[in-house]
């Protein structure tokens, strides 16, 4: 997930046949141009104000309760 600068993953993605996903919403940190390191999600010292607070779940069996 972070190596393809992704939020989410899926187990359809790895080729799991079950119904479980992940997600960290963070902010990301960008490698640099002489860097070969992945991109990697910012720690906890280093993110912005407290109104943005990253998100990092699973999800196990979601369900869909109303579309909008």
């Amino acid at each position: 997930m972070y190596s393809a600068a992704g939020v989410g993953l899926a187990a359809p993605q790895i080729g799991k046949g079950i119904r479980l996903f992940v997600m960290d919403s963070g902010p990301m940190v960008e490698p640099d141009d002489d860097d070969e390191s992945t991109t990697e999600p910012l720690d906890a010292a280093t993110q912005a104000a407290p109104a943005e607070v990253p998100v990092k779940r699973a999800f196990i069996n979601p369900q869909m309760l109303s579309e909008t």
